[in-house]
């Protein structure tokens, strides 16, 4: 295989940036990926693809430690920028765990790679970038030339929104003043499968689905592959004719046009049973500039699939963020089940809930058949050491059991009831025998 030359590919142990990572070391180029711990077993992804023991190269690196990215963006063709923070949910502090690292850690990477005189590089923004503006005409889809509008961003709290429409104006503003030749992408929801251990927070929205909401808003989804975004980035580095910004979506579907197709594909999950039409349904975008550069995506039914189907196979999940270990929920276990030798099927019903609502630890990884005889709290929770040999979770088990229980008490009760009758009208007839 013919070497193209020496590419940085920045935060590559991340969702996106492993799928780059491996789609360049297929195509023959050898890669410095920057990390924050080379050594971190949260990365040992990157070192088991293919070509990775000659091609690839991890440096340990921060975003806002500019001699680091010199480091590793030094002797390099070219530049992926695809290391931003993403929170999981409300910050606390959204100046520094999001605006600087994502200003001022993209112009540290654009600077570095002015120094290091590279010919192109990509930066990955997002749609988030180019959404939020109440001022756009309403029924007019959102193409390249929108933006998201900084004071609104504030004013409604939106400071991912904000983090990456400043840092991608910055970044602009830098090249025009540089003269670096620079493209971004501006991709909408990334979803499809993981290679990296850690659940990434773009698949939250996916989770959810699959989690028994009741209801949900009947809202447009955006969706793109992460491996067609993978290509798309590859595309505007190579393309000579590349330039300014390209909008990455495949696919616009509204909730329960997208829950019906997940039902198709994958029935036995729980999922929301009403649909409330939003007052704001979202923007609708083009991607068609991205298409006449010749960009090709998969069929939407491969991305969910595909997508389940990694997650039902990487066990248990921590928690999202970009520096978590915790461990957290493996929400697909179509095949979990407890089996009861009492005949009440509530009992069975709630065991088999509690199973698929509770998080699992690590050591969790097979399940075994377990017989119960009265389903409270505390013998539930009893089972569930059985099945994950620790009695670390009780408290974990008691709390999700007892949300079931209470929606489910008078039906419980009910059920105790029924058994104790026939259990004593058994004894009676015993008795007589």
């Amino acid at each position: 295989m013919a070497e193209k030359g020496i590419v940085c590919v920045t935060g590559a142990g991340g969702y996106v940036a492993s799928w780059l990572v491996k789609l360049l070391l297929s195509k023959g180029y050898r890669v410095h990926g920057t990390v924050r711990d080379p050594g971190d077993a949260k990365n040992a992804h990157l070192k088991k693809l293919d070509n990775a023991l000659e091609y690839l190269q991890l440096f340990k690196a921060d975003l806002l430690d500019y001699g680091s990215l010199n480091a590793a963006i030094a002797g390099c063709d070219g530049v992926f920028h695809t290391a931003s923070p993403v929170p999981p949910g409300t910050v606390q502090n959204p100046e520094v765990e999001l605006i600087e690292p994502a200003v001022t850690g993209t112009l540290n990477v654009l600077k570095a790679c002015s120094e290091a005189k590279v010919k192109r590089v990509v930066v990955v923004s997002s749609v988030a970038a180019v959404s939020l503006n109440p001022n756009w005409p309403k029924n007019q889809i959102m193409d390249e030339i929108c933006w998201s509008d900084k004071e609104y961003c504030r004013e409604t709290k939106n400071f991912y929104c904000l983090s990456k429409t400043l840092a991608e104006s910055e970044a602009w503003e830098y090249a025009k003043r540089s003269g670096l030749d620079m493209v971004t992408i501006c991709p909408t929801l990334v979803v499809g499968p993981m290679l990296q251990s850690t659940l990434n927070a773009s698949s939250q929205p996916i989770l959810k689905l699959v989690k028994g909401l009741e209801s949900v808003e009947n809202r447009i989804w955006k969706i793109v592959d992460v491996r067609d975004v993978a290509e798309a980035l590859l595309l505007v580095y190579e393309k000579l004719e590349a330039e300014g910004r390209y909008i990455c979506c495949a696919h616009m579907i509204k909730t329960k046009e997208l829950v019906d197709k997940l039902r198709s594909l994958f029935p036995n999950y729980n999922y929301p049973k009403n649909f409330i039409e939003a007052a704001d349904e979202g923007a609708k975008v083009s991607w068609e500039k991205l298409l006449q550069l010749g960009w090709k995506y998969r069929p939407l039914e491969e991305t969910l699939v595909d997508t389940v189907k990694s997650y039902q196979e990487s066990g248990p999940f921590p928690t999202p963020g970009p520096s978590s270990t915790t461990a957290g929920p493996p929400i697909f276990a179509p095949s979990w089940r407890v089996h009861s030798t009492d005949s009440g099927l509530q009992n069975r019903v709630v065991a088999r809930e509690v199973i698929h609502h509770t998080w699992l630890p690590s050591d969790a990884q097979t399940l075994r058949p377990v017989s119960l005889e009265v389903l409270d709290r505390d013998q539930s929770a009893a089972i569930y050491q059985l099945i994950c040999g620790s009695n670390h979770y009780h408290r974990m088990l008691s709390t999700a059991l007892d949300k079931l229980l209470g929606v489910q008490a008078a039906a419980l009760e009910s059920e105790r009831l029924m058994v104790a009758a026939q259990n004593e009208r058994d004894a009676a007839v015993a008795a007589k025998a």
